[in-house]
């Protein structure tokens, strides 16, 4: 009887074993055995160490306790690809509907275009893949499963789907249509996997700003931080960061910028290309120097350690080590996956042990930038331009950027921009001299400037004048001062179109018909309300005008801002006539009032980036003469390279070289009379 009891067990055992699913492979082994790049490299732990380190990315995906898993990375760090890795992997081992996401459809498309030529090297899944003929940009058809495209501008992408494996990309920059109704983009993407148990959604991207909001209640005068999505999300995870250690100690810590240091000048200040060339870091717990050659090993021996837990060096050591050996064994699989924070090396439990497993990371640990010298000369070419700046916490530190009102710069640029000529005087270098005019209600403000060879601009005068017909007689036509001991005149004058524009159009109108008295031609340029993709664009005034058919450029505010920034941040293209520094503070202040900043959009409840003063009770409008008068002198080119002073004074007679571009009337004829 017991035989038969035996035999009956063994049977029900052996039934129990045809049932069981094939062994999965986790998610770095499979990586490892299957995926190669788009460009045809193949997966390797040591070129992303940081995706399948231990109590990391990889582990978080197999960790079936896991619901949500955040990335909020630094660029050149692999956030996107890892995203595409996790989707070939479930197609494969564990098939079912599947989404991915981007802020645009080029995005989203350009996202899917690469997953298609990876997914043309993936073993197991290159043979389910349609005819290149017959696939579709809209969604990614396995023989087992299908991965819908969506972005976060069409709500009808993201609705009315299942996904049990989301990845939603660069999560900070989507908007909600502006005509949507819809909640937001993010939320609507994450409600698609609610009514499957066991979903994943992958969160990432690189942080933007928090910024403040009005209170909509007329009794509290309170304003709310509205943080970047990635950011809440973060909070919210595990908070795990990326330990990596010290050659020389081996005692494990994060990389931070302060422990970038690098040489200095002699007057203590920093050079883009000193920093370059003597970076290094110094490490936390034994101050010796880790230089380039080390980045590679420290990078490839990190762990993660969540939020609220210490670590034990020698014991996260051997873990990572074990890792590598594990790999090439082929025994990583053999031991199933449990909670992906549990790792040996931890001391003490994660301050937050959810559903939510959270990873931050910075550009510091990207191996595929040059080294501590490229992060130095990045940070200290952004130093004292706030959109530079904004640029390199957001993107190389991966932290928010909070918009502050910035100290006040002027004495610093003033100082920078002094030079030994005397005003009303052109520089010795200077061959050509514009005027930039902006309107205001009751007066005008402008700047008088000199260019010569390699965009070289020295400010002559500046000022205001109650009326544009005053600033033409008393300005425009006249002859200045060269330091070479002859005379340089105006060639072209420019004139914001803004406000009431009947003086200004009579007098262009004056200019380009060359009447008695109008010698130097007047232009006038306007403001686009959106974007041009170029610094400027020609038009003409409407029928609704003063004077119809005027020639009118727009130029575009973001270009142009951005240029202006780098001109008085970073390039030493522009100086001031010689005063004290004191008397150039109201024009250093205009030139610096004005920055990029992020508001939320009423309508759309996203993060947009503009241009707006600093200062609302501090006027702008030097900055604005400078911005018209390099689009004027850009128009005045014509693609060609600026004429010396040489050049000029063997033009005998002439203001303007025989290569201006030729602008015509609205009826075709010609009005750019180069010999005056």
């Amino acid at each position: 009887m017991s035989t038969v009891i035996d035999q009956e067990e063994f049977l029900f055992e052996d039934e129990l074993a045809q049932l069981e699913p094939a062994p999965r492979l986790r998610h770095l082994d499979w990586c490892c055995q299957n995926i190669q790049n788009d460009r045809g490299e193949p997966y390797n732990h040591g070129a992303y160490p940081h995706l399948g380190a231990p109590g990391g990315p990889a582990d978080a995906f197999d960790d079936p306790y896991i619901r949500n898993l955040v990335k909020m990375f630094g660029t050149r760090l692999g956030k996107t690809f890892f995203g595409q890795t996790c989707i070939c992997n479930a197609a494969d081992q564990d098939p079912g509907p599947m989404m991915f996401a981007s802020s645009v459809e080029k995005l989203a498309k350009e996202v899917v275009a690469r997953t298609y030529r990876m997914l043309e090297r993936c073993r197991p899944l290159v043979g389910q893949l349609p005819r290149p003929d017959l696939r579709s940009m809209d969604r990614i058809e396995f023989d087992h499963c299908t991965v819908q495209i969506g972005w976060a501008r069409s709500p009808s992408t993201l609705g009315d789907k299942d996904a049990k494996v989301g990845h939603w990309s660069e999560v900070d920059k989507w908007e909600r249509h502006s005509t949507s109704n819809e909640a937001d983009p993010l939320d609507l993407a994450l409600d698609r996997g609610k009514d499957i148990t066991n979903h994943k959604m992958i969160i990432e991207g690189t942080p933007t700003i928090v910024v403040e909001e009005s209170s909509s209640s007329a009794a509290s005068n309170k304003k709310k931080q509205i943080s970047s999505r990635i950011k809440a999300w973060y909070e919210r995870s595990s908070g795990s960061r990326y330990y990596v250690p010290c050659p020389h100690c081996a005692k494990y810590q994060t990389l931070e910028m302060n422990r970038i240091r690098w040489d200095k000048r002699e007057d203590g200040s920093s050079d883009t290309d000193l920093a370059r060339t003597t970076a290094h870091y110094v490490c936390a717990y034994c101050e010796e120097r880790i230089t380039d050659h080390h980045r590679h090993g420290m990078m490839r021996l990190g762990v993660w350690v969540p939020a609220g837990c210490g670590i034990d060096h020698a014991e996260a050591m051997r873990v990572a080590k074990r890792r590598f050996v594990e790999l090439r064994e082929g025994t990583f699989s053999s031991r199933r996956p449990g909670k992906f924070w549990k790792q040996s090396y931890l001391i003490g439990e994660p301050a937050r042990d959810g559903v939510t497993a959270g990873f931050h990371l910075s550009s510091l640990y990207a191996l595929a930038l040059a080294g501590w010298g490229a992060i130095a000369a990045k940070w200290v070419e952004a130093q004292g331009n706030p959109t530079s700046l904004q640029n390199f916490i957001n993107q190389w530190l991966a932290e928010t950027w909070s918009p502050k009102r910035e100290e006040k710069f002027w004495e610093t640029l003033a100082a920078k921009l002094i030079v030994p000529v005397k005003r009303m005087v052109a520089p010795e270098w200077a061959s050509l001299v514009f005027i930039g005019i902006d309107r205001q209600l009751d007066h005008y403000k402008y700047v008088l400037r000199a260019y010569g060879p390699g965009w070289r601009r020295h400010d002559m005068d500046y000022g205001r004048a109650t009326s544009l017909q005053a600033l033409y007689d008393g300005l425009i036509v006249k002859q200045f001062e060269h330091e070479d001991g002859g005379k340089i005149g105006v060639s072209y004058a420019v004139c914001d179109y803004g406000g009431d524009p009947k003086e200004s159009t009579e007098i262009c109108q004056a200019t380009l018909e060359e009447r008695e008295g109008y010698p130097v031609k007047l232009f006038l340029v306007k403001g686009n309300s959106t974007p041009l993709t170029t610094a400027w664009r020609e038009s003409e005034t409407s029928v609704k005008s003063a004077i119809p058919g005027l020639p009118l450029f727009l130029v575009d505010g973001d270009w142009t801002q951005g240029e202006t920034d780098q001109l008085l941040h970073h390039r030493n293209l522009l100086s001031v006539f010689s005063a004290p520094v004191i008397e150039h503070k109201a024009y250093c202040e205009e030139l610096l009032n004005e920055h990029r900043t992020t508001k939320l959009n009423p309508k759309t409840k996203a993060l947009q980036a503009g241009w707006s003063r600093k200062d609302e009770n501090r006027p702008n409008d030097l900055r604005d003469c400078s911005r018209y008068l390099d689009v004027i002198v850009d128009i005045w080119l014509g693609g060609e390279d600026f004429p010396t002073r040489g050049q000029m004074l063997a033009q005998a007679g002439f203001t303007a070289p025989a290569t201006t571009p030729r602008i015509t009337m609205p009826d075709g004829r010609p009005f750019c009379i180069l010999n005056r």
